[in-house]
């Protein structure tokens, strides 16, 4: 959770976002998601103090508890020292991992035939146009012989990407099942084909004229967990221009 703009009447926001901006609320969603240990309702609200120097605004609707404390302190000492954004992931499958096996549950839960009626009425594009190219790459690299590209066009294998993410959320979401920095990662790597689909980014937006409410939840559940993946890197690529580099992140309780 963090801070947003209030809206329009139109439900738009009342003024349009820098790229800057916008990049540094992508990064405050980013810490408010690995700052969530548990996944319950009263999670941490982040926001940026730009008064002096810069730093983050941390606040809940029930006062933190020790847990709290020790946990956010842990978590920006050890985020000075990350070397990657893989290194974000690797933390919350150590700390929190209640939300992660969450939203991973979440994913599991798809109805598959909502997605299928949206896809059969999608206008795909020609060749690899539906996919931009980190997608490409994942498809190719980590599904080329599993998924036979060959004989797959782009309307089949996004439903392949489908039910492979639900498949290996199903999997995952069991408490019998160890969830490991690997099993996570195949798994956020077809999240992102789904996500970063033009199928995805049509349909997953609620200002989408043809987008189903089904369907937006769909997205979300996919948006939230791509998170991991998307702040991760984030944080790591842009964090560094707003506090120095190597320099524990400054915040503070209200």
């Amino acid at each position: 959770m963090h801070l947003m703009p209030r809206s329009g009447r139109d439900g738009g926001p009342l003024f349009k976002l820098s790229d800057k901006e916008h990049r540094e609320l992508e990064i405050l969603d980013a810490l408010a998601l690995y700052l969530d240990r548990d996944g319950e309702e009263d999670t941490i609200a982040v926001a940026l103090d730009k008064t002096s120097a810069v730093r983050c605004v941390l606040a809940k609707l029930i006062p933190p508890d020790a847990e709290d404390l020790n946990y956010v302190k842990k978590f920006f000492s050890a985020m000075s020292t990350f070397q990657s954004p893989v290194d974000f992931i690797s933390f919350a499958l150590e700390h929190t991992l209640v939300n992660v096996r969450k939203k991973i549950r979440k994913v599991s839960e798809i109805e598959l035939t909502v997605v299928d009626q949206y896809i059969e009425e999608h206008q795909f594009r020609e060749g690899q146009e539906e996919f931009n190219s980190v997608a490409i790459d994942i498809i190719t690299n980590q599904f080329g012989k599993k998924w036979n590209l060959s004989a797959l066009e782009p309307k089949l294998l996004l439903r392949r990407a489908y039910i492979e993410a639900k498949t290996m959320a199903s999997k995952l979401a069991s408490l019998d099942t160890d969830i490991t920095q690997t099993s996570l990662l195949d798994l956020l790597r077809v999240v992102y084909i789904v996500v970063h689909s033009n199928f995805g980014s049509y349909y997953g937006h609620e200002a989408t004229v043809d987008s189903s409410p089904q369907l937006n939840k769909i997205r979300k559940r996919f948006d939230k967990l791509s998170q991991y993946n998307s702040g991760a890197v984030g944080i790591h690529h842009y964090g560094r221009q707003l506090f120095p580099d190597g320099a524990e992140i400054p915040y503070v309780w209200i």
